[in-house]
């Protein structure tokens, strides 16, 4: 995992928290103590500081932790890759699927280096999406480098796994044509629940 940022990893521990208090358990990038804190404590430690977790890859990284170990709970968890187009198709499986239970709340694209459209007609936008609904993630409004989407999702629990793929598109929402090259950066932000602990 891509380790969050060093210094809410170094947050102080709070020094009292009431019964009705919102615990936060905050992750480090590596093997170490859990820091247990308060809402209202994180919020105060971090008030004048970077608040960038910075995490995220093609496995999906846990970047913030609502539980009481750092193996339950609630997790926010990103899902960040850099797609090469490498053959010509009309759509493309990203490394990792979405699971069953989880709900996305948003999606960025970006395109990275400047992707090539084919096809009769031709394709001339890149979607995130799934068969049957080819933006249903996001759409960019064409293919130079540096175009962008930035989509949040409606809110549903996924009754089964989400296969998000990039798909070639008219810039509507519909499949037309096809990707023949370039490489696009795919973010995707979900929250999931991981099982509490067993009592020993």
């Amino acid at each position: 995992m891509a380790g969050p940022d060093k210094k809410i990893s170094q947050l102080p521990q709070a020094s009292s928290m009431g019964g009705s208090d919102l615990i936060v358990i905050v992750q480090p990038a590596s093997a170490g103590t859990t820091k247990k804190l308060s809402l209202d404590a994180l919020i105060s430690s971090i008030a004048n500081e970077d608040k960038t977790i910075t995490a995220g890859g093609i496995t999906p990284a846990v970047g913030l932790r609502f539980g009481g170990t750092l193996t339950e709970g609630l997790e926010v968890r990103i899902f960040d890759e850099t797609y090469t187009i490498a053959a010509s198709a009309d759509n493309f499986d990203l490394t990792s699927d979405i699971p069953s239970g989880a709900v996305i709340l948003g999606a960025q694209l970006n395109i990275a280096t400047a992707v090539v459209g084919a096809g009769t007609p031709a394709a001339t936008a890149v979607g995130l999406g799934v068969d049957g609904d080819p933006n249903k993630y996001g759409e960019t409004t064409g293919f130079t480098k540096n175009l962008k989407s930035d989509a949040m999702a409606a809110w549903a629990v996924l009754s089964a796994t989400e296969n998000v793929k990039l798909f070639a598109t008219d810039g509507s929402g519909t499949k037309q044509g096809t990707l023949e090259s370039g490489v696009v950066r795919v973010r995707i932000y979900f929250i999931a629940l991981n099982g509490l602990d067993d009592v020993a």
